[in-house]
C-alpha cells in the first residue's frame, strides 16, 4: 500500500521562530518543522493546524488539544472539532455543537444553527433556515439571519445579498452600501460594484471613487485597475486617469509590479510605466504570484521561468514547470526535480513525482508504491519506501 506522506498540501502554520507542519508517517500523523525535524511525534490518527499555540489531535476517534510541547491540555472527548480562531473553537460531543475556549470551558451552544464558521474580528457567520447572520463571542445573535449570502467581515464591512441585490453592512448590521447592486466585491478597502450593466468602484463610506460607467472593470491591484475600451485593455488609477493606454488584446492584474499582457497570441510582461520587461514572444505566460520571484513561460510547447527583471532563470526546455514558493518543480522525459529561484539544482530530475510541502520540504515518489520526504539539501526526512 502506498504510504501517504504529505500530499496533503498541508495545514501549514508558522510562528515567528518555527513552522509546525503536519505529516503522515506509517499512517500516523505528527508535526515537523520546516527543516524536517520532528517536533511532535507521529502518534496521532489525525491532526489540525496549530492556532493560538494549540492544535486539535485525534486518537481512537476522539479529539483533544495539545500544546507545542505535546502536552494534552484539553482531554480527548470530542467527536468533531475545528481549529481555534480568536481563542474559540467549535466542537461536537454527545450530538451537541458548542464553542469552547483555550482551557476547555464551554462558552455557548450552537445547536440551533445549521452551520457556524470560524470567528473573524469578533464575529462568526451562522446559518439558519437557509439564511445567514452573525453571532458574537458570547453566542449572541448580533446580525439577524436574514441574508441569503453574507461574506466574512473585512475592514469592518460584510458584502451581503438579499431580495436580488447586493450591498454591505457593518458589524452591528447597519447598511453602509445600499442594496441596489447586481454584484459587489471588496478589494483593499474598495468595493467593485455593478449596476444596470456598468461597473464602478466605491469606498467603504459609499463614496464613488470610479464612476459606474465601465463595461468591464477589475478591482485595484497595486494601485491600478484593469479596464476595457473599444475591445482593448488598459489600466486606470484611483482618479480614473488612464495610466496604461488601451492597446492590449488582454491583460492581467499587476503582481510584483508586473502585468501579463498579450497582443494577438503572443504574451509578455509590462511594468507600471508600460515598459515591456519581458518581450511579447511567448505562447503562454502565467502571472507572477505575490512574493514569488519567478513566473512560468512557454514557447513551442516547452516551459521555463523568468524573473521580475525579465531574465530567463530556468531554460525553456522542460515539459512542465510549477513554481512553489522559492522553488520550481521541473518535469522532463517523465522525471521530476527541483530548482531554486536562481536556477540551481536542489533535487535532481530522478523522481516520478514531487509535491511541495512547506519551507524546503518536498514529498517525492518512485513508482506508485514508494514515497518519502526530502529537503532541498538532499537530506532524507522520511525514507523512500
Amino acid at each position: 500500500m502506498k504510504k501517504f506522506v504529505s500530499i496533503i498540501v498541508l495545514l501549514v502554520t508558522v510562528t515567528l521562530s518555527q513552522a509546525q507542519i503536519p505529516l503522515f508517517n506509517h499512517h500516523k500523523k505528527g508535526f515537523v518543522d520546516d527543516n524536517g525535524k520532528t517536533i511532535i511525534p507521529f502518534e496521532y490518527d489525525n491532526v489540525k493546524e496549530f492556532r493560538d499555540s494549540l492544535a486539535f489531535v485525534q486518537k481512537d476517534n476522539f479529539w483533544g488539544v495539545i500544546n507545542k510541547k505535546n502536552e494534552v491540555v484539553i482531554p480527548f472527548e470530542y467527536t468533531d472539532a475545528e481549529s481555534f480562531s480568536e481563542g474559540l473553537a467549535k466542537v461536537e460531543k454527545n450530538g451537541h455543537k458548542f464553542f469552547i475556549n483555550t482551557i476547555g470551558q464551554t462558552v455557548f451552544y450552537v445547536d440551533d444553527y445549521s452551520y457556524c464558521e470560524k470567528f473573524h474580528h469578533g464575529l462568526c457567520k451562522v446559518g439558519k433556515n437557509g439564511m445567514t447572520g452573525f453571532i458574537d463571542v458570547h453566542g449572541n445573535l448580533v446580525i439577524d439571519t436574514k441574508y441569503e449570502i453574507a461574506r466574512t467581515f473585512n475592514r469592518g464591512l460584510s458584502e451581503a445579498y438579499g431580495d436580488g441585490h447586493w450591498g454591505a453592512i457593518n458589524t452591528i448590521g447597519d447598511t453602509i452600501i445600499p442594496f441596489v447592486y447586481k454584484q459587489i466585491w471588496s478589494n483593499d478597502g474598495y468595493y467593485l460594484v455593478k449596476k444596470e450593466g456598468k461597473w464602478g468602484i466605491l469606498d467603504s463610506n459609499n463614496k464613488v471613487v470610479i464612476p459606474i460607467e465601465y463595461d468591464f472593470l477589475d478591482p485595484f491591484y497595486e494601485g491600478l485597475a484593469r479596464t476595457e475600451r473599444n475591445g482593448k485593455m488598459g489600466f486606470i488609477d484611483k482618479n480614473s486617469r488612464v495610466v496604461i493606454p488601451f492597446q492590449y488584446d488582454g491583460a492581467f492584474e499587476f503582481v510584483n509590479g508586473l502585468s501579463v499582457v498579450f497582443i494577438g497570441n503572443k504574451y509578455g510582461f509590462i511594468d507600471k510605466k508600460n515598459r515591456r520587461v519581458v518581450p511579447l514572444k511567448y505562447d503562454v505566460v502565467k502571472p507572477f504570484k505575490p512574493k514569488n520571484a519567478l513566473a512560468d513561460v512557454s514557447l513551442n510547447d516547452k516551459w521555463g521561468c523568468v524573473n521580475t527583471a525579465g531574465k530567463v532563470v530556468v531554460p525553456v526546455v522542460y515539459d512542465d514547470t510549477t513554481i512553489v514558493g522559492d522553488y520550481v518543480i521541473l518535469r522532463k522525459n517523465g522525471k521530476e526535480g527541483v530548482f531554486d529561484k536562481n536556477g540551481h539544482v536542489c533535487i535532481p530530475l530522478q523522481y516520478d513525482w514531487i509535491r511541495y510541502i512547506s519551507g524546503n520540504l518536498f514529498s517525492v515518489g518512485l513508482g506508485d508504491l514508494k514515497s518519502g520526504v526530502i529537503n532541498t539539501q538532499g537530506q532524507i526526512i522520511i525514507p523512500i519506501e
